[in-house]
């Protein structure tokens, strides 16, 4: 989410080290482990493993108050199976819509990305996105289900196998298969794990993130990456939605988790502030291009001087530690700064000073052995030593567009996935302004890249607020400039 903390296969393992400055407590990183990895959280305190997903939502994270994305429960059961006798009323073929349908039915459709109706004595799978609800295929209610729900599978996966080659010819994307398996690296070591191919909704979240994450007008970014969909969750990655690294083969690799599946297909299905598939994916892609534009084999490396920069304007700064190693933390509106820290309890954020020591909010340092104790860090909860995500989001001297906000990088991937979509870019310019530009900066660069630019040195194309890429003309620097200053006062 979508955004990622973990890395697979050739991502670094890190433990914590002793060093002066409490290691194992701050997790705002080491710019060479800025991710939160499972490794760095296996010391010698009981903490919990964390996830993009959890970070933002909760899920299993007891210090966080942020609900927005917790996965709502999956209804699996159904009314008993309808047998329709022979000669018997005609009328009862004519089934309402939304109907009961048996639990065989709705497990189908549900592995498959769709919704199941039963209507006019037919059950009907349905695919939502892109704000459409289409009918895929139906299967006669009256004939055997195993003979039906063959067939139904027959056409999804001829309609699954003909978007991935579409997708692969637009864009140059490439998808897991089923029976394919890859190497996932996780708390307990490297994992062989099964993967499937991708359904339909999931396609469609993709082509959808891939049409606005594009850079290149009349064409497709080079580097295109390939999407592993994985069968099992990875000791680590529980409700993690999807992760960015190099594959065994060295290729850039989206790896999707089981958890993914549950939410909203696209933007267009949900409203401007709902987490949808579309932007989770669009994270992913954002950190594939900065792998691509600085030749990385893998995410979160440290930052350039440009970045350092940019990063500083978004109220984030490295703060070396004594044993050379630096910490992320993010200013606040004082001038004061905020890291990560892992607690017997959770994960949430306490201020550090400009050693990267953990304070108490009355600027007395703060012992090890508080993080260990659930008493100590209730009182720490309670006199507001140890805050929670909500409580830094308006505390930030520039407040990060999302409450997810390991580290910079990830802050500026949630920006450029809010930023390709035209109501989640007008919101993300009327909260977070700052943050907007650095995101409309660096995407003016990733498509001055793949399109070149005037003799002047001016862009040949801009984006437009449908997340198209378009000429850089005078009319369409109006509707850009109309778009921004509407978004600013609410419009």
């Amino acid at each position: 989410m979508a955004g990622t903390e973990h890395h697979i296969e050739n991502g670094t393992k890190q433990g914590c080290k002793p060093q002066d400055v409490h290691p194992e407590i701050l997790l705002a990183m080491n710019t060479a482990n800025a991710r939160t990895q499972p490794d760095s959280l296996t010391c010698n305190l009981p903490v919990v493993f964390f996830t993009e997903s959890n970070s933002r939502a909760g899920a299993g994270q007891v210090l966080s108050s942020n609900a927005e994305t917790v996965q709502p429960e999956i209804r699996r059961h159904a009314a008993p199976e309808r047998h329709i006798e022979k000669g018997a009323d005609k009328q009862a073929d004519k089934s309402p819509k939304d109907a009961p349908v048996p639990k065989e039915v709705q497990k189908f459709a549900t592995e498959h990305g769709m919704t199941a109706k039963l209507v006019d004595g037919n059950y009907e799978f349905h695919l939502k996105a892109n704000g459409e609800d289409k009918v895929i295929c139906s299967v006669d209610s009256h004939l055997p289900l195993k003979d039906g729900l063959r067939e139904a599978d027959a056409e999804i996966a001829r309609r699954v196998h003909e978007k991935e080659a579409a997708l692969h010819n637009r864009y140059g994307v490439d998808f897991s298969s089923n029976g394919e398996t890859t190497v996932v690296e996780g708390t307990d070591g490297k994992q062989r794990v099964n993967c499937r191919e991708p359904n339909l909704k999931e396609l469609a979240a993709i082509e959808a993130a891939l049409k606005k994450n594009n850079h290149k007008a009349g064409g497709a970014d080079q580097g295109a990456p390939k999407f592993y969909f994985l069968k099992n969750e990875v000791n680590g990655f529980e409700s993690s939605y999807a992760i960015t690294n190099t594959d065994s083969s060295g290729r850039n690799a989206i790896f999707i988790h089981p958890s993914f599946d549950w939410m909203k297909a696209t933007d267009a299905d949900g409203g401007y502030r709902d987490r949808t598939m579309e932007t989770a994916i669009a994270h992913e892609l954002s950190h594939v291009d900065r792998m691509r534009d600085l030749g990385l084999k893998a995410p979160m490396s440290e930052p350039t001087p440009e970045e350092l920069a940019r990063y500083k304007r978004m109220g984030w700064s490295e703060i070396p530690l004594a044993n050379g190693d630096k910490i992320w933390a993010i200013q606040g509106k004082h001038g004061e700064y905020y890291a990560l820290a892992a607690t017997v309890e959770g994960v949430a954020w306490i201020r550090v000073n400009e050693h990267g020591e953990p304070l108490h909010s009355d600027g007395t340092p703060v012992k090890q052995s508080e993080f260990g104790n659930s008493e100590d860090v209730d009182k720490m909860l309670k006199n507001g030593s140890l805050l929670l995500d909500d409580d830094i989001v308006k505390r930030a001297k520039v407040r990060p567009p999302t409450n997810y906000m390991p580290n910079p990088e990830d802050v500026l991937c949630e920006a450029e996935s809010l930023f390709h979509d035209g109501d989640k870019r007008a919101w993300l310019l009327r909260l977070s302004p700052k943050i907007y530009e650095e995101a409309k900066a660096v995407d003016q660069q990733r498509i001055n890249r793949e399109n070149g630019t005037a003799p002047d040195g001016q862009p040949l194309y801009i984006r437009s607020p449908n997340g198209e890429i378009v000429p850089n003309t005078e009319e369409n620097r109006a509707i850009v400039a109309k778009f921004e200053a509407d978004a600013r006062h609410g419009a």
